[in-house]
C-alpha cells in the first residue's frame, strides 16, 4: 500500500485548476496567493486572493467568495478560504487617463451634505 506524506506538495496540475476554475468566475480578475495544505486523501484546507473592481459592494462580494469556496469543495474536497484585493475601479482609471504618467489620489467628502 501506497502511503502519502502529510503535507506532500499538491500537483501543480490542481493549482493550475483552481486558478483557471476562479478565474472563470464573473467578477474577478485575478487569482493569486493560492495555498494549500495537505492533510491526507481528500483532506485539503487553503486559501486564495482575488481580485474585484473596487465598485463591488459587501453582498457582491460575499456572494462570489461563498460561490468560489463553495466550488472549490464540490470539486476538490478543499476548505477554502478567499480573501479580496480590491483594484481601481472605472472612476480612478477615468482620471489617471486625464493625467498621464502622474500619481491620483482621490479625496472623498464624507461630510458633504449631497
Amino acid at each position: 500500500m501506497h502511503q502519502l506524506l502529510l503535507g506532500a506538495r499538491v500537483s501543480e496540475d490542481l493549482v493550475h485548476d483552481i486558478k483557471r476554475e476562479v478565474s472563470d468566475f464573473e467578477g474577478v480578475h485575478g487569482v493569486f496567493d493560492i495555498i494549500l495544505h495537505n492533510y491526507g486523501p481528500n483532506a485539503l484546507i487553503g486559501s486564495l486572493h482575488i481580485n474585484v473592481n473596487d465598485t463591488m459592494d459587501a453582498h457582491e462580494i460575499h456572494d462570489l467568495t461563498r460561490q468560489i469556496s463553495e466550488q472549490m469543495y464540490d470539486r476538490h474536497s478543499i476548505i477554502m478560504t478567499v480573501g479580496v484585493y480590491a483594484i481601481a475601479g472605472e472612476n480612478r482609471r477615468a482620471i489617471e487617463a486625464l493625467v498621464p504618467g502622474e500619481s491620483v489620489t482621490i479625496v472623498i467628502d464624507h461630510n458633504c451634505s449631497e
